[in-house]
């Protein structure tokens, strides 16, 4: 086994009120701690000005029967050039509050299976600590890649981390999934890292750096898994987020509370896999008196909405939309998220 993508070149295109990245060199950014060891305010008054906000209605997306779908979310230790994934909403909230440090938001999320069903096996997820100062995580869904990495004293197998799909030898995904690509950063740094990305190409990005460094995409034409995908959903989703809501976060101790009306689902562009743009948004609901949009993202699995005027991210899961995130890139759209402040929306 190999274990653990170069920076990539992207252009930011903004077009009716939606942030669009032509993908011309493709994005990109794992935790036990870092080192190894193991009210409603008028559009005018939110101070951080341009929003994207993203929500996800489950319905329609496939997994396994009784199986809840959640977020895979993508971390990125700069220092260490090393990417962690999670679904767990108590690592998520450690790493966000810097308790493991130098980890922070990547860009990138898509949707897994909790627990097992037919056609759905298990990611195997292991942690090494023989590489300090850093250390690595290493996930594999292949089940004789697992046996084989158990069987080796230099990683600890974490457990079962959440459920996939495996690709055929040609590396194509069952209908109603996605391939996501696995690249490995040939040990450069002295630490094995290896990203899973929805992103063809992404896979590598930032391990192409320093001059020198490498990547190598692995598994049937560099396919790890198959996660869901809803591209038959972007259309109906997106006309169904139509109308106003209402968005209250609280950050940097002020709290927040405003409302945008959104129109119509208009096309973009045909949706279609692997994704062209980030966030993918074939279709678009342009928010009125401010110049904004938002649509059903099939990869992440969600609404996004983005305003132009600031670096803000909004997202959040479930139709209750009571556990979502706000959050601040560090650059925009380019270079990951802040930590995740408490979101809610409700539709008025």
């Amino acid at each position: 086994m190999r274990i653990t993508s170069r920076p990539a070149a992207t252009v930011a295109a903004i077009r009716l009120g939606l942030l669009r990245s032509t993908r011309t060199g493709l994005f990109s950014r794992e935790p036990r701690p870092a080192g190894g060891r193991s009210g409603v305010a008028p559009i005018a008054q939110i101070a951080r000005g341009a929003v994207a906000i993203t929500f996800a209605t489950l319905v329609g997306l496939s997994g396994p029967a009784h199986a809840e779908l959640v977020s895979a979310v993508e971390f990125y230790h700069s220092d260490f050039r090393h990417f962690f994934l999670t679904t767990t909403p108590e690592e998520m909230a450690k790493l966000d509050a810097g308790v493991f440090q130098g980890w922070r938001r990547a860009e990138f999320e898509f949707k897994v299976a909790d627990r097992p069903g037919p056609g759905w096996v298990p990611v195997c997820r292991f942690f090494s600590a023989a590489f300090a100062p850093k250390s690595s995580h290493f996930y594999t869904a292949f089940p004789e890649e697992c046996s084989a990495v158990k069987a080796d004293p230099t990683w600890t197998f974490e457990g079962e981390a959440f459920y996939v799909q495996l690709p055929d030898a040609t590396g194509s995904c069952p209908a109603g999934t996605m391939p996501i690509y696995r690249g490995y950063n040939n040990g450069a740094g002295e630490a094995p890292a290896h990203r899973f990305t929805p992103y063809r190409g992404d896979q590598c990005a930032y391990f192409y750096s320093p001059p020198g460094s490498g990547c190598t995409s692995e598994g049937p034409a560099g396919v790890a898994f198959c996660a869901p995908a809803s591209l038959e959903l972007a259309q109906l989703r997106t006309q169904q987020f139509s109308g106003t809501w209402e968005f209250a976060y609280t950050m940097d101790g002020i709290p927040t509370v405003a409302r945008f009306t959104f129109g119509d689902a208009v096309a973009s562009y045909p949706p279609g896999l692997p994704p062209r743009y980030w966030p993918e948004i074939p279709y678009r609901a342009e928010a009125s008196g401010v110049a904004a949009g938002g649509g059903w993202d099939p990869i992440a699995g969600k609404i996004v909405v983005v305003f132009l005027e600031t670096m803000l991210q909004f997202d959040f899961d479930g139709t209750d939309a009571a556990s979502g995130c706000a959050y601040v890139h560090f650059e925009f759209f380019a270079d990951g998220r802040g930590p995740c402040h408490r979101l809610t929306a409700r539709r008025l």
